[in-house]
């Protein structure tokens, strides 16, 4: 567990400034009655949406445990973390007069994300994000704990002239609702920049709703649910949100380099080429490197000329007559390749193709690789317009697959594939087990995970995907 407050995401002065306070967290008429007055509606507004009895709950920046108590009381298996030791001390001396159990941890989110992703139904992150340096990251961190199909519930200020009349003249000031100094109104965010940061995180966000506060009554409020109300949610100070980590329904996988390693029939391929105009044949490695990037840069490494040459175009029709008449004699699956499929179908979750591979070779190669159960889906070129880095292969695999993008997962062994995904908004595992060049930058591709063999690639799906 890491307990380290130099962690990048955490800023040591916020840290500081809530360990001051950490003795007046259960004072409901002190510094926090604010968060005391807010509790029972975000608790509401959490436990309508999400039933949480019975549910196991992460609290994100718990503080003193005034949300996680309220959400014990409603039956929820409870998990508090804060980088402050003294709130978390706090915390936890309450629980001897509440007589409740809560699990309070003094670890960060993005830690607890690496040590159980995909833990908790309902994952709640309230007043935290305008008090770390980087708001996505925490994002990120709080999509992965969620499992599939769990629920996030974001509560920031918004940046806006309302919000620094309210949140910091009006609470701070005025009314003296606040201590000096608690908020610092560059911090706050903004409705677009929060459903900016969970559609990054691969969460789908549900509603963002307006939170007003009645200065003469003193009372919150939540405006009407309505769907993403982004418009109306722009006009209030503080906002509630919930998002969505949608359920993992289908997997596309790139076919060379990623299903089945095709290398060895382009090896004799290539060299029978070589060989029909009188040259000697080329090592295995650098032709199988060399696979992912197509027939044209075979020709090119085969006879070391370029497209203007008029003999390149016959020499690349060639090529792929003879790569047809040699389809899946040395081919085979990946190691685990079949299991994972077998694994796949078990959870009920769908699995298909997107190559650049023209249909008329990739089609036989799939039938006759007998893959079970077959692919529900195979995209070629010959079915788009535009072929990958475009997104318009992924984003038709998806249409008849009848699931979202979000909904997908794309591997692949080379940077247009992971770009592909990226474009189309979809999450990708990059397979390094691939045809890469030795010196190939895998970091710099941007994928969201990284697999080294088909049995990464299935702990990454379980793991972070399918986890219950």
């Amino acid at each position: 567990m890491n307990t380290d407050t130099t962690t990048p995401n955490v800023d040591a002065a916020e840290i500081a400034k809530f360990e001051a306070l950490a003795s007046r967290w259960w004072d409901r008429a002190g510094d926090f009655r604010p968060l005391h007055q807010m509790n029972p509606l975000r608790a509401n507004y959490i436990d309508a949406r999400s039933p949480v009895a019975g549910r196991r709950v992460l609290d994100v920046g718990c503080g003193g445990g005034i949300l996680s108590e309220a959400l014990a009381q409603r039956g929820a298996t409870v998990t508090g973390i804060d980088m402050g030791e003294a709130p978390l001390a706090v915390a936890r001396l309450h629980l001897l007069e509440s007589g409740l159990e809560i699990d309070y941890r003094h670890t960060s989110a993005e830690a607890l994300a690496e040590e159980c992703p995909g833990g908790f139904d309902i994952v709640t992150c309230l007043e935290v994000l305008e008090h770390v340096p980087d708001p996505g990251s925490l994002v990120r961190a709080c999509a992965r704990l969620v499992r599939p199909g769990g629920d996030v519930y974001f509560a920031t200020i918004n940046r806006n002239p309302k919000s620094y009349a309210f949140a910091i003249l009006g609470a701070e000031h005025i009314l003296k609702l606040l201590p000096k100094g608690t908020h610092d109104y560059a911090r706050f965010i903004r409705p677009s920049e929060l459903a900016a940061w969970t559609r990054q995180a691969g969460l789908q966000t549900e509603d963002i709703s307006g939170m007003l506060y009645n200065p003469l009554t003193q009372a919150f409020s939540i405006g009407p649910r309505r769907r993403r109300e982004l418009p109306r949610a722009r006009a209030q100070a503080r906002l509630m949100a919930r998002a969505a980590r949608p359920r993992l329904r289908a997997v596309l996988f790139d076919l060379d380099g990623t299903l089945l390693d095709t290398a060895p029939d382009f090896v004799t391929a290539v060299n029978l080429l070589r060989a029909e105009h009188g040259r000697e044949p080329l090592p295995g490695e650098p032709i199988r490197r060399t696979v992912s990037h197509g027939a044209r840069a075979l020709v090119r490494l085969a006879f070391g000329i370029g497209e203007e040459d008029p003999a390149f175009e016959p020499l690349r029709q060639r090529l792929l007559a003879l790569y047809e008449a040699h389809l899946l004699v040395d081919t085979v699956p990946f190691p685990g390749i079949a299991e994972l499929l077998r694994a796949l179908a078990a959870r009920g979750i769908r699995w298909g193709v997107v190559t650049n591979k023209p249909n008329y070779l990739a089609e036989p190669l799939l039938a006759r690789a007998h893959l079970e159960p077959p692919a529900d889906v195979l995209v070629c070129p010959d079915h788009v317009s535009r072929t990958k880095p475009d997104p318009e292969p992924l984003l038709l695999a998806c249409a008849r697959l009848g699931c979202t993008v979000r909904e997908a997962v794309y591997v692949g062994d080379h940077a247009r594939d992971i770009q592909a995904g990226r474009n189309a908004g979809m999450r990708t595992i990059a397979a390094t087990y691939g045809y890469l060049e030795p010196d190939e930058a895998v970091t710099q591709w941007q994928a969201d995970y990284h697999a080294d063999s088909v049995p990464a690639i299935a702990h990454i799906l379980f793991t972070h995907f399918l986890s219950t």
